[in-house]
């Protein structure tokens, strides 16, 4: 049965198209491969720190680093620069001041992070969230973007497990918007969007994928991309630089379950994990609540989507939710 649907997500109030249809469309993505770099000539791999940055913090053990975070070698932003910010006629500007870091979240080159131990995840989530607390000190920076890219269509440059960090000089409209109607709901309705976006879909149970007493890992009801699956704490929390070491390692362990059914399930697609936490100004109390979204690159972007920021996602999130669960 084929299915159109029109879907609005309450946090974001961004709009998606449901339908079923476009599976049938004539489009074949052959993915974009990194050129394969071995061990011995990859930067991020012990034995080749000379060619990265110096560290700013590493986890170690008895053999060496086993997380490592640095300034990234190709920076888009520098604490270096003072904050400057004027009008230039209609438009504004701002200096380039922010930071850049990459974490490496392994010593080993060719293993993908679902086949990692939980504890590895657990640890490069620790290490994001301390070096988070530390720029969090930089009064400069506004907000704080982690991300990790997998795949070349998703902006992946290193084979290497790897995330990036950014501090930013201001905040990014989506996220004004996300805290602007957690706030609004919140006061309208005395509930916080989250707790009832999740209240929701536990009651259903048609969009889950996996669960424990502290995340939950869901479709979104109106996702963006084909497979998104959202991992969000059950418990408020506004800033990821706050979050417990119980939800760290429940986060952990629903990226190592939710990325290891995208694997095998999709035939390893391009993705990318982003990290959504609210601004330096946001009050904890604002109604918001830091979360994961995880966004499989299974469909080109075209105009409608540049065009509208809308989204036309051809697999039903209650679908995809049933295949990553039975993955």
């Amino acid at each position: 049965m084929i299915t159109r649907e029109v879907r609005r997500d309450p946090t974001t109030g961004l709009w998606s198209v449901i339908s079923t249809e476009r599976v049938a469309r004539p489009v074949h993505l052959e993915p974009r491969r990194i050129p394969p770099i071995p061990p011995e000539a990859c930067p991020f791999c012990p034995g080749n720190e000379h060619a990265t940055s110096k560290a700013i913090d590493v986890v170690e053990d008895e053999e060496g680093w086993l997380v490592r975070a640095f300034p990234n070698k190709y920076t888009a932003l520098t604490t270096t620069l003072a904050l400057d910010g004027r009008a230039h006629g209609p438009y504004d500007h701002l200096s380039g001041v922010g930071a850049h870091e990459v974490i490496v979240e392994g010593r080993e080159h060719h293993l993908p992070l679902w086949e990692q131990p939980v504890e590895r995840m657990v640890q490069s989530l620790t290490m994001a969230r301390r070096r988070m607390q530390d720029l969090h000190g930089d009064f400069r920076l506004l907000y704080l973007a982690w991300f990790r890219n997998y795949g070349a269509e998703c902006g992946a440059s290193q084979v290497h497990p790897h995330a990036q960090l950014l501090g930013l000089p201001y905040v990014p409209l989506l996220l004004e918007e996300m805290v602007r109607r957690s706030g609004l709901h919140l006061r309208h309705r005395g509930r916080e969007l989250f707790k009832d976006v999740l209240d929701f879909d536990r009651d259903e149970q048609k969009r889950v994928v996996w669960e424990d007493a502290n995340v939950v890992a869901v479709c979104p009801w109106a996702p963006r991309a084909p497979f998104e699956v959202w991992l969000v704490p059950t418990a408020p929390g506004a800033h990821f630089r706050e979050a417990s070491d119980a939800v760290l390692a429940s986060i952990a362990v629903a990226l190592h379950h939710v990325n290891r059914a995208i694997y095998r399930e999709l035939e390893d697609p391009p993705h990318n994990v982003v990290l959504y936490t609210a601004p330096r100004e946001a009050p904890a109390n604002s109604g918001f609540r830091w979360h994961l979204r995880v966004m499989p690159r299974l469909e080109p972007y075209g105009g409608f989507e540049t065009g509208t920021h809308g989204a036309v996602v051809s697999v039903p999130p209650e679908e995809a939710a049933q295949v990553l669960r039975e993955g």
